[in-house]
């Protein structure tokens, strides 16, 4: 089983998801997202899930372990998800999330909470961000496609709530500049100023204010937190300025 996007000598990392995992695979669904405790490599099989399409990347990777009937999946293709960068295949048993991994990035990431014996996971990427909470299935820990509606739906609630804070144009800027931050490959907040302090990107009309407006409503993304970046290649400087000449929306 693999995925035949650029040769298998050029595989970079060798990993292997959690047996369990794949034992209690049948019993999911396609939306579903199982916290894998024991591996520590995220691979996920739909591209629903992903806030960007899957792209290639020059991080090579064969994963035992996660395919029905046994054998690897080799892959060059990430998404960008709810958690982060994880790597794609549409021959993966389930959408698996390294706990390991989501949790070198998370604000919070937990098992049950204090003083309860409560069994489940509870991840928070940054804290302007849903809490997910994993529930115990069959021996693993799953993110049901319902909760992760219900909870997403939620956290949507409190997202217009905070752009009831500000005009309509103050909200179109602000989803400009999370559009710049993007294609800028995501910079930190505090990086994505400084370049446009310092004339970085020609023409340009998105502020410090801009980029500052939209983290106080949307959060920092995913792929900003702790200084990492995705990796692909980010687009050119001269086409951020066509983000600068669009019309504002009307107030």
């Amino acid at each position: 089983m693999r995925q035949n996007i650029i040769e298998s000598d050029n595989i970079t990392k060798l990993t292997h998801v959690g047996e369990k995992v794949l034992i209690a695979s049948d019993t999911l669904g396609s939306n579903d997202i199982v916290l894998d405790t024991g591996g520590s490599t995220s691979i996920f099989k739909n591209p629903a899930l992903g806030h960007t399409n899957p792209y290639v990347t020059d991080d090579g990777v064969s994963i035992g372990g996660a395919v029905r009937g046994g054998g690897t999946i080799e892959t060059f293709m990430k998404m960008e998800t709810a958690f982060g960068e994880v790597h794609y295949s549409d021959k993966c048993a389930a959408n698996i999330l390294s706990y390991a991994q989501v949790k070198d990035n998370a604000t919070r990431a937990t098992r049950g909470q204090m003083y309860t014996d409560e069994d489940v996971f509870r991840i928070q990427m940054s804290k302007n961000s849903p809490e997910y909470v994993f529930e115990r299935k069959l021996d693993i820990y799953v993110l049901s496609d319902s909760s992760r509606t219900r909870i997403e739906k939620s956290y949507v609630t409190t997202v217009e709530g905070n752009e009831l804070a500000y005009t309509k144009d103050e909200v179109a800027r602000a989803k400009r500049a999370r559009e710049l931050i993007a294609r800028l490959g995501y910079p930190s907040a505090g990086k994505a100023i400084s370049i446009i302090n310092r004339g970085g990107i020609i023409n340009c009309d998105i502020t410090s204010s801009d980029i500052i407006r939209a983290e106080k409503i949307y959060g920092a993304p995913i792929a900003a937190l702790k200084g990492k970046t995705v990796n692909h290649k980010p687009e050119p400087a001269h086409v951020e300025a066509v983000i600068g000449l669009q019309e504002s929306e009307t107030r």
